[in-house]
């Protein structure tokens, strides 16, 4: 067996394994999603147990078993907890949502460190804003990780033929090809996305995680047609991709109904 290594990591999720332990996915710095078994994690008393809960940021130490499906974790230390960035539940299922994408979508044991960077950029902005900027922060999150992906989407131009779509009145989006484009240069079976929709998605586009003031408020219409896009989008060309089940309870009339007086 390999001896100890110690690393840091942010936890993704994890799930019971019998009647005293856990499996528990990671992103840990040095050797990206890896799965770690915590002994005697659910046992009550056991000093582990509170630090696996998602979102937590820890110190890990742990065996890695390269010819094993699943590493051993042997302590862990907590550097920061999700709940410090408040615990409401808008808040707490955008988190779990970005989260859970991070764990279906990102490869095992392969350090990537563009997504790295993504994924702990995006836990700072959430530790720092309010529960009015979580759907946009979410939604940067989900766009910069397509981009990342070279999925990425443009707002500002048409993909065919380069017109300007910041003075248009609407706009069709065509899934397969993940393309915007112009009405002029639209085609039968596209989604057509109002203005509105297009300065929601353009605000969250240009959203900067080091600098949690650009991250926008959109309002309850530029939510529902923004995450539908996105939701369309990912579901089309990321095989992994699944609607975080965080959100099923976020549908747009619950959304709308929350918002008014």
């Amino acid at each position: 067996m390999a001896g100890p290594t110690r690393d840091r990591g942010v936890v993704l999720r994890n799930i019971s394994l019998g009647d005293t332990s856990r499996i528990v996915s990671v992103l840990s710095t040095g050797y990206g999603r890896v799965k770690l078994v915590a002994k005697g994690s659910r046992k009550i008393g056991s000093r582990l147990g509170p630090l696996l809960e998602p979102g937590n940021e820890l110190d890990l130490v742990f065996y890695p078993h390269h010819d094993r499906e699943l590493w051993t974790l042997k302590e862990a230390g907590l550097r920061r907890a999700a709940l410090t960035g408040g615990g409401t539940l808008s808040k707490l299922s955008h988190l779990f949502a970005a989260l859970e994408l991070t764990d279906r979508l990102l490869p095992e044991r392969e350090t990537v460190e563009e997504f790295d960077t993504l994924v702990n950029g995006f836990l700072e902005a959430w530790h720092a804003s309010g529960d009015v900027r979580m759907p946009a922060l979410f939604f940067a999150f989900e766009v910069q990780w397509l981009a990342a992906a070279g999925l990425g989407l443009d707002p500002h131009e048409c993909a065919d033929c380069g017109v300007d779509l910041r003075d248009v009145d609407r706009a069709q989006f065509r899934v397969a090809e993940g393309a915007i484009v112009c009405a002029g240069c639209a085609a039968s079976g596209g989604r057509w996305i109002e203005a509105a929709a297009l300065d929601g998605l353009r605000a969250v586009v240009a959203a900067d995680f080091d600098e949690p003031g650009t991250v926008p408020e959109l309002d309850v219409t530029q939510k529902r047609d923004v995450g539908r896009l996105l939701h369309e989008h990912m579901t089309f060309h990321l095989s992994h991709y699944r609607l975080p089940t965080s959100l099923y309870w976020m549908t747009p009339e619950r959304a709308a109904a929350s918002e008014r007086p």
